[in-house]
């Protein structure tokens, strides 16, 4: 080729680009400049490659091994494909179970307390308290003396809210018939009922009734102890509330007075209602009891207040009896239909409409007297209403005309009966019967 020509296929740059180094020419052979093409990459053998990371490789491994389990999952038959593995391990241990001899399977299981660490020191936790609970039962029990109209109600109730209740009455045979009852226990005297109670009510007649259950013998003072409660639902004498108020205050007991509006059938469904009197610091003790055997209460201050008012209310409501009897009296031989009368003033909204007379002038139109609350007991209210009244230097005509009103029936024999019966004595004066 020569010099400064281009060679055939490209320009002189382009050859010299392309142009791979000179061979040695063989002997006998002319030299000539060969033209090779760009080499491609080589591809390495498999054997050569570097190795794959280990993650990459496990995960492919899995989704093999996924892949494998859900075609053998789909060739075996369709009761075989979902049965649960938990219960083919049971199967499998049931089965070992039953091939090992009697005394190795008992020793195979080992005992509650040995398995669960949790369970053995709970087990070791119940007798400390039990022996706790056994310290303290007078925290659990109340206490309930007097099982009359009105109290044995009232200790059923508690009995019947859950409460454990320990009852006593000078009746024997009124302690026995509450014991029957579940959730209820006897005892045998008021001082056993201190010994084993916390908190203990008392629900008697009058003021001897509450001395003797207090100070007479095997009574509550003597075993009473700092911390106690007492609550006195009775009727008594303000002078006497304060006498033995002071007495356990000495002794560092709470005493309360819990005088009551209601009638039996109120204490049996639960609703009477307590006019209450204490400390009022000490109201937590006490009202949680009285809300399960009443509906409602009004705290009135020191104890005796309670009584105070109680005494009160009761003087008005003799006056009602015999006010209401004298107006039926008066309607009787007039022309005037009692029924007619009863319905004008119950529904027409009048000042002459009262509670005792819607409740009480059915039954006596009837000539019922069964007893809601006794004319005896009445009778009491009227005379501690008298002397509270006389202490106070008030005059009180109306009342008195009423008080002497009951004792008249009191001594006409109708002392059992209910309370509304001092009608029977206005009847007797006006020569008119009210049927």
């Amino acid at each position: 080729m020569a010099k400064g020509k281009p060679a055939r296929g490209g320009s002189t740059r382009r050859v010299a680009r392309r142009a791979a180094p000179a061979r040695r020419a063989a002997p006998g052979r002319t030299a000539a400049r060969k033209v090779t093409p760009k080499r491609r990459p080589v591809r390495r053998s498999a054997a050569k490659r570097p190795a794959a990371k280990p993650k990459a490789a496990a995960q492919r491994k899995a989704a093999s091994a996924r892949t494998a389990s859900r075609k053998a999952a789909a060739k075996r038959p369709p009761a075989r494909r979902g049965a649960p593995k938990r219960a083919a391990a049971k199967r499998t241990a049931r089965k070992a179970a039953a091939k090992r001899p009697a005394a190795k399977r008992a020793v195979a299981r080992k005992p509650a307390a040995a398995r669960k660490p949790a369970a053995r020191a709970a087990a070791a936790r119940k007798p400390a308290l039990a022996r706790k609970l056994a310290a303290r039962p007078a925290l659990e029990r109340i206490g309930f003396i007097g099982l009359g109209t009105m109290g044995l109600p009232q200790a059923l109730n508690l009995a019947k809210a859950g409460r454990s209740v320990v009852v006593y009455d000078a009746r024997p045979e009124a302690t026995a018939e509450a014991a029957r009852h579940a959730g209820v226990e006897a005892a045998e005297s008021p001082r056993a009922v201190a010994e084993r109670c916390a908190v203990i009510l008392t629900c008697l007649p009058d003021d001897a009734a509450v001395h003797a259950v207090f100070r007479g013998e095997a009574g509550l003072l003597p075993a009473l102890r700092a911390g106690q409660v007492t609550c006195d639902l009775s009727t008594v004498s303000p002078g006497f509330t304060e006498a033995l108020d002071a007495e356990l205050r000495a002794k560092g007991v709470h005493h309360f007075t819990g005088p009551m509006l209601g009638s039996k059938a109120q204490a049996e469904a639960g609703q009477v209602f307590y006019m209450l009197g204490g400390d009022a610091r000490q109201l937590a003790r006490i009202t949680p009891i009285l809300q399960q055997t009443g509906r409602a209460y009004i705290h009135v201050g020191p104890a005796s207040v309670a009584n105070k008012i109680k005494l009160l209310h009761n003087a008005l409501g003799a006056v009602n009896y015999a006010a209401v009897a004298e107006a039926l009296a008066l309607c009787a031989g007039n022309e005037v239909p009692l029924q007619t009368f009863y319905e004008v003033v119950r529904k027409g909204g009048g000042m002459a409409y009262g509670n005792y007379f819607e409740r009480k002038v059915p039954t006596i139109l009837k000539g019922d007297y069964s007893p809601r609350f006794k004319l005896k007991l009445a009778h009491k209210d009227s005379q501690l209403a008298k002397a509270f009244f006389a202490s106070l230097g008030v005059p009180t005509p109306i009342h008195d005309h009423a008080r002497r009103l009951l004792e008249e029936a009191l001594a006409a024999g109708y002392g059992e009966e209910d309370a509304s019966a001092v009608t029977r004595i206005v009847e007797r004066r006006s020569g008119r019967p009210l049927r």
